[in-house]
């Protein structure tokens, strides 16, 4: 698990997890918290974690699978298409943050965009409509 783009960046894990899937998808995770018991771990604690090789970025919406395409990290997930959801990002929100952007600015948004991550600084660059 990264709790930053930082530590994904660098490949630098921070905590190990355990991954519960639920038909094909992530359902939740597990880590170690500070008393050494195994608990859930919340997405918005996550920046993106790697289960069997594959990396998934979090948000609050779920874990999506991150693809590698030439140099860039694409991913599919809801977004808003207002205007505050383009300032949102290039104002510089994060992932576990980037869940409320994605889909609570506007909850009846039921489109989906490509999305590219910033490898300079790890935000999220939304990118063309796509259909799901």
């Amino acid at each position: 698990m990264y709790r930053s783009y930082e530590s994904f960046k660098n490949q630098v894990p921070d905590k190990k997890i355990i991954v519960e899937m639920k038909k094909e998808k992530i359902s939740y995770i597990m880590g170690e918290d500070e008393y050494r018991q195994m608990a859930k771990v919340k997405s918005k604690d996550v920046y993106a974690i790697v289960y069997n090789n594959q990396p998934y970025i979090a948000t609050e919406e779920g874990y999506f699978l991150l693809n590698k395409t030439n140099d860039d990290f694409i991913f599919i997930a809801k977004a808003n298409v207002g205007a505050n959801m383009v300032g949102a990002i290039v104002g510089g929100i994060f992932f576990g943050a980037l869940g409320g952007a994605i889909g609570g600015l506007n909850s009846d948004s039921n489109d989906w965009h490509e999305m590219k991550i910033d490898y300079v600084n790890g935000t999220v660059i939304r990118g063309k409509q796509v259909k799901k």
